[in-house]
């Protein structure tokens, strides 16, 4: 069994977002939160010992990041920035840029087509992302996309767009709570102190998500003034043209992308859009080998070769 993580913030002394009720468990859950990132901190920095003791930290571009935003309710499979905003870290050998801010709105679609410019390959142009750093870095769209749709046996069905201060969020599914019951996240002590929440009108404003037990259709936040973005802006007159904008973004970016979240059941995705006409798997043709002695001595040159575009060849 793995040993729990060292504590490095007492129960009593954690901070707990406004948008949870201040219970043990909620403390419980923060502490433990805080621990973990803690723990990560010393992987890595035993990583990087390991990089330095193998002389590769000097020819080696680091970059840092997390799968998604904190792994509690309204956080992971959230489309606010609690479930969507990660740390970006990136260290050059020769420690250039160091200590800079980069203000621009980057996705992880973006990370493949980074690492190919930073490698001083011209990226694919059927990939969706685009390079933020390196010899074929260009500017991107300015914003951010979000989806949820799956929780494991669960369905939600929520879209939004950030450009990195204000965020659009689109709800699909406007019958249900915020937090649909999900086997996972019931496994989190925290979560019944929040379903505990849901019909009461006798909370603190930042908690109406937790209480809701229906949804707008529309919302708008302000990340700079409300960071944890409570407070809903969609009708505000002062935000019209923005929301508009955004509105306009979001559905260009579901067109473009053949948003399938829509494609219901699953059964029907598979045939339809995903291996059309009747369902069945396609095969990749079969990888070609060969080799040839290089000029009479002990080595030879290996080629691994396939006649499908764009296919990927693994190999050990």
């Amino acid at each position: 069994d793995k040993k729990p993580s060292r504590s490095v913030v007492s129960v009593a002394d954690v901070s707990v977002p406004p948008i949870y009720p201040d219970t043990a468990n909620v403390r419980a859950a923060m502490a433990r939160t805080y621990d973990n990132i803690a723990a990560m901190d010393r992987w890595v920095g035993k990583k990087l010992k390991e990089l330095e003791k193998d002389g590769l930290l000097e020819s080696t571009i680091v970059m840092f990041y997390s799968d998604h935003g904190v792994g509690l309710p309204r956080g992971k499979r959230s489309c606010y920035d609690t479930g969507t905003r990660v740390p970006l870290i990136v260290r050059y050998p020769d420690q250039s840029r160091a200590g800079e801010t980069e203000s621009r709105v980057v996705q992880f679609v973006d990370l493949g087509p980074t690492v190919l410019s930073l490698c001083g390959v011209d990226p694919d142009d059927r990939l969706d992302g685009v390079p933020f750093l390196g010899k074929f870095a260009r500017k991107g769209p300015g914003y951010a996309y979000s989806h949820a749709d799956r929780f494991d046996a669960v369905y939600d069905r929520q879209r939004s767009i950030s450009d990195g201060r204000f965020r659009y969020v689109r709800n699909y599914v406007t019958d249900q709570p915020y937090l649909i019951a999900n086997a996972y996240r019931e496994r989190i002590p925290m979560t019944q102190d929040l379903y505990e929440l849901r019909g009461r009108d006798d909370l603190p404003a930042a908690q109406w998500q937790m209480a809701a037990t229906t949804r707008s259709a529309e919302e708008l936040y302000d990340s700079q003034s409300d960071p944890w973005e409570t407070s809903n802006l969609i009708d505000s007159s002062e935000h019209a043209e923005r929301v508009a904008a955004l509105r306009l973004g979001l559905d260009r970016w579901m067109k473009n992308t053949g948003d399938l979240g829509f494609v219901l059941p699953e059964s029907k995705l598979v045939r339809e859009h995903i291996w059309p006409p009747v369902g069945e798997q396609p095969m990749t043709p079969k990888g070609v080998v060969s080799y040839a002695w290089d000029n009479g001595s002990s080595s030879f040159l290996l080629n691994l070769s396939c006649s499908e575009p764009g296919a990927s060849i693994g190999y050990r």
